[in-house]
């Protein structure tokens, strides 16, 4: 499960990779400029959690590299280990995106 904007899904099925959109039967929100927490957060542990997270994303740090991951998994296997490459040449492929004015037009469609 991820969560995305719906470009790069398009992007990734006119490649041929078997992903898809799904929505909740109560609905969505196709497009948000605004951050909240819901009233029904109660405990002050989350609370804190969510009011720090909008903190950070409006703040000036937001973005900003602040470390490199130790790991990456690639369909379970461990393909880098603490900056060394372990994956074999030609393991991967790559994905060409299209530029978003090619895939705005799906998106209004």
């Amino acid at each position: 499960m991820a969560y995305s904007w719906v470009t790069p899904v398009y992007e990734l099925q006119d490649q041929g990779v078997a992903i898809d959109l799904a929505v909740p039967k109560e609905g969505a929100v196709g497009w948000a400029d605004y951050n909240c927490i819901s009233s029904g957060v109660t405990d002050p542990a989350r609370l804190r959690a969510a009011e720090s997270f909008i903190n950070y994303i409006l703040g000036p740090d937001f973005g900003e590299v602040t470390g490199w991951p130790r790991m990456t998994l690639s369909r379970g296997e461990v393909i880098v280990d603490n900056g060394k490459v372990l994956a074999e040449a030609g393991r991967g492929r790559l994905l060409k995106r299209r530029r978003f004015s090619e895939t705005d037009a799906r998106i209004r469609a």
